[in-house]
């Protein structure tokens, strides 16, 4: 049986994978393995990227042997209960029967269109009900972040200048 976790993007999932693995090798703590056994990224969040990943996850459950889809996806300046929706606008699109999402961390049952149950938990990330990875990461640092703090006062110089920035513009610092 597969476990397959969707994220956002590719450093939410290398972000993800080092954190799972430090658990599992360190597992004295929790006496649980988590068992992920595929990782799929959306290379941005949008309704029609999570709507296309979940029907794919869907047609491979017709050979695979899929038991879980978790669905780690950032808070941002969002509530929790619109980005429940949000979930739930996706997954009704992508399954023919699957009951809403009430709470994060909860899993739901979906019934394929090949007739496949599966079960469906989402997480969203964040500081205190806001922010993302990004946010959280900020919040357990342990030493000084000089190169994030400029690239944050970046932002939001370009943005009192009237330009968005594109939060996920990847900068490489190393």
């Amino acid at each position: 049986m597969s476990n397959i976790l969707v994220v956002e993007s590719k450093n939410d999932r290398i972000f993800i994978e080092a954190i799972v693995n430090h658990l599992n090798c360190n597992n004295f703590a929790l006496n649980i393995e988590i068992v992920i056994d595929e990782y799929e990224d959306l290379d941005g969040l949008s309704e029609k990227k999570l709507i296309l990943k979940l029907k794919n996850i869907q047609a491979r459950s017709q050979k695979d042997i899929i038991n879980k889809i978790g669905i780690i996806i950032d808070l941002d300046e969002h509530q929790e209960i619109d980005r429940i929706q949000f979930i739930n606008t996706c997954v009704e699109q992508a399954f023919e029967i699957c009951q809403p999402i009430s709470k994060p961390k909860d899993f739901i049952q979906i019934t394929t269109n090949y007739g496949e149950n599966l079960h469906l938990a989402c997480y969203f990330t964040n500081v205190n009900g806001q922010g993302e990875l990004e946010t959280v990461l900020k919040a357990i640092k342990t030493e000084d972040s000089p190169h994030a703090d400029c690239l944050e006062s970046w932002q939001k110089c370009i943005e009192s200048k009237g330009k968005k920035s594109n939060k996920k513009t990847l900068i490489n610092f190393g």
